[in-house]
């Protein structure tokens, strides 16, 4: 059985770059004690102004690092809850 949590979330530091994410976290149990928690996003692309100055290769590797930090922050608390228990 796995949960899905919708989530909302927007870059602190670049706003005016990357609009609104919106998606999912899906938290899924795997053999013995391990889990498998997945990020799932979506946004609109930047202007095409600014997509084209900075260069599409460049956006999503920024789009792309961005969302694993999300994600890393994620799996952190919950190792800090789990080893609570």
């Amino acid at each position: 059985m796995c949960t899905e949590i919708p989530i909302t979330w927007q870059a602190s530091s670049i706003k005016h770059l990357y609009p609104l994410m919106k998606g999912k976290i899906e938290v899924a149990p795997n053999e013995g004690r391990a889990t498998t928690l997945t990020v799932y996003g979506s946004y609109d692309s930047p202007t095409e102004r600014v997509g084209a100055l900075l260069g599409e290769d460049l956006v999503r590797r920024v789009a792309e690092a961005t969302v694993k930090e999300v994600a890393d922050s994620i799996a952190r608390r919950l190792e800090d809850v789990a080893a609570t228990y």
